[in-house]
């Protein structure tokens, strides 16, 4: 098998394998330490060597992602543990969770993930992960620990859902890193509780209650024009609160009626605007410096919480129970109302997958029954009018015949 040192620029300079089959490349300074190179180019180091008379090869974690430095150092770890007559199976105390989880967070949160879920992620690391199971090895973590994370939020199922797909992750990536053996994620197979999705739509008085709120509130300037104008656009396109409010005047052309979004929740989209959504954004001053339509109190910042703006809205409006998310529920109900097709609700919506949109099938299903109830009371008066109408001819021919 070829040898070279194994360096950054040695590795780059590796080209995948021609014959379909994996090339290995040992290192010639540090017996054992390799990388195995896919024939799709993936390079992957590992390291193997004797125990008790058995020969173990374990992967390190791939390149990029580990640097050529840190292999090395977890290879000769593993070469002089073995050397003692341990099998690498039993090295559970090389890597902490604690670490790996720093590792994991500028890898591959930080550089892959959207500015709102790196934030969550974050937040679960701060206070559920690394308090709960850091000072662990991660090859020592099993199903039972990741499972009692889960159970013990039981009260919130969403929440706790969520907790289980970022262990998921996490331990996802370990394996990918070699910090533990590959399909050991302690996180699959843990049944996720039920969750009762909830829908809530605005009645046409509702609706009244909250715009009439809205305009109260900036007239009293509780609510600055900018936090009024996107609570506002929220109801009139249907869009997430984030889209709006991270909105910046270079994603927004008024001649075509469109919002040309960057980045969303789904990527790049098109958001459409109707009449009265144009009009408000006419109507919205720019300000010099800040690129955001939002403006908010920070020079050059959108505007921070429209959450709490909403908050002081429904409480304005008698709504307690509203969410901010419902504004977007409710324009799909009313898109429903109009007879909407649900490829269109989900055009309009930005949904990647039509099963997001089937949720809304039984409000696209009422105009039909309208329809129906319609088409039914019609038929039903022409039927009860042909009755009256041969009702007599068939008495008068009964009394011929008994004549």
């Amino acid at each position: 098998m070829p040898t070279l040192r194994i360096t950054r620029k040695n590795l780059d300079a590796i080209v995948p394998p021609a014959n379909g089959k994996p090339d290995y490349h040992f290192d010639d300074a540090l017996t054992g330490f390799a990388v195995r190179v896919s024939p799709r180019g993936v390079k992957a180091f590992l390291v193997q060597g004797y125990a008790a008379g058995k020969l173990y090869r374990r992967p390190l974690g791939r390149y990029p992602n580990v640097a050529p430095e840190k292999a090395r150092s977890r290879a000769r770890a593993i070469l002089d543990a073995m050397a003692d007559g341990h099998a690498p199976e039993n090295l559970k105390d090389r890597v902490l969770v604690k670490d790996a989880l720093d590792e994991w967070l500028k890898v591959h949160v930080d550089h892959k993930l959207k500015p709102r879920t790196r934030e969550d992620y974050r937040k679960i690391v701060d206070q559920v992960l690394r308090p709960e199971l850091g000072a662990e090895a991660v090859a020592a973590v099993d199903r039972a620990a990741v499972a009692k994370i889960h159970h013990d939020r039981h009260g919130t199922p969403r929440r706790a859902n969520y907790i289980l797909a970022v262990c998921r992750s996490f331990f996802s990536y370990c394996e990918d890193a070699g910090h533990r053996q590959r399909d050991t994620n302690p996180a699959r197979r843990i049944r996720a509780f039920p969750e009762r999705r909830r829908e809530r739509f605005l009645s046409d008085g509702e609706l009244g209650k909250a715009s009439a709120s809205i305009g109260a509130l900036e007239a009293e300037g509780v609510l600055s024009i900018y936090a009024a104008a996107a609570l506002r656009l929220c109801l009139l396109t249907g869009a997430r609160q984030g889209e709006i409010r991270t909105l910046k005047w270079s994603e927004v052309d008024l001649p075509r009626r469109l919002l040309m979004l960057e980045d969303s929740k789904t990527g790049r989209r098109s958001i459409y605007l109707s009449e009265p959504a144009c009009q408000i954004l006419r109507d919205l001053p720019a300000i010099e410096g800040n690129d955001y339509v939002i403006a908010g109190d920070v020079e050059g910042e959108p505007y921070k919480n429209l959450t709490r703006a909403w908050i002081k809205v429904r409480k304005r409006a008698g709504l307690p129970d509203v969410r901010l998310h419902d504004l977007r529920h409710t324009f799909a109900s009313v898109g429903a109302a109009e007879s909407l097709s649900l490829p269109m609700i989900g055009r309009l919506l930005g949904h990647r997958v039509p099963a997001t949109t089937a949720r809304y099938a039984h409000l696209a299903a009422d105009p039909v029954t309208q329809a129906n109830e319609r088409v039914g009371a019609r038929l039903a008066a022409v039927m009860a009018a042909k009755v009256d109408d041969v009702a007599a001819p068939v008495e008068e021919a009964s009394a011929d015949a008994g004549e």
